[in-house]
């Protein structure tokens, strides 16, 4: 195998897993207990569960495999920083809720307008929903003012794809990717060319991704 590191959440012990998705630089695998883990080749997209790969391996969907990660270094730390953001960025931060009044959010933002930030679960574009990239954003803000999730706003699994509903696990717990830890730790900062290189990353995420993410991000800071 050409592994190179792990997050430190990945489990010690050797995992049976199933290959779910292949992309062009992630593998995305599930556990028996239905939990996402995945082999990445670049950094930036090192996540919960995560190991980093020179390249990945010659896998096929569908097939069982085995991993063996005990003797990996760890190359990255999912837990959301402790730091909350600094104030000096709220201009900043209230400008990332304009992304819910430009299509396709839009169908997100009139929904949320009714007032029920939970009933935007599994709803709208992307490969996941940007209801939920929203709810996820929603939730590590609430993590990183250090502040408790409400409960209540956690979706049902049946409300959204398995991929989705486990990413929101992965929030609620205050788990994040690279390029949100990187966004977090800016924003608890002062540095300018750092926030604006964190928040280019954080745009890049999919297709709507990134944007949902910022907008839920925004409602979480202000809640």
């Amino acid at each position: 195998m050409s592994f190179i590191g792990r997050s430190s959440d990945w489990q010690m012990a050797p995992l049976r897993l199933v290959v779910v998705e292949r992309h062009k630089s992630v593998i995305n695998l599930r556990s028996r207990a239905g939990r996402r883990y995945s082999v990445v080749t670049k950094g930036e997209d090192m996540g919960p569960r995560s190991i980093l790969s020179k390249r990945l391996p010659d896998w096929n969907v569908g097939e069982e495999v085995m991993v063996f990660a005990e003797a990996l270094p760890v190359c990255y730390d999912p837990e959301i920083p402790k730091t909350p953001p600094s104030r000096r960025w709220r201009p900043l931060w209230f400008e990332w809720l304009d992304f819910l009044a430009e299509p396709p959010l839009d169908v997100v933002g009139k929904e949320l307008a009714k007032g029920d930030l939970s009933s935007v679960a599994g709803l709208g574009p992307g490969l996941t929903p940007a209801g939920d990239d929203l709810l996820a954003g929603y939730m590590a803000a609430t993590k990183l003012r250090g502040e408790t999730v409400p409960a209540q706003i956690f979706p049902k699994m049946d409300t959204t794809t398995w991929l989705s509903f486990d990413i929101l696990r992965d929030a609620f717990a205050g788990l994040v990717w690279r390029c949100i830890k990187d966004l977090c730790d800016a924003l608890a900062g002062e540095g300018v060319s750092l926030l604006e290189e964190s928040l280019t990353s954080c745009l890049a995420m999919g297709h709507t991704s990134g944007r949902a993410y910022l907008a839920g991000m925004a409602l979480g800071f202000e809640a």
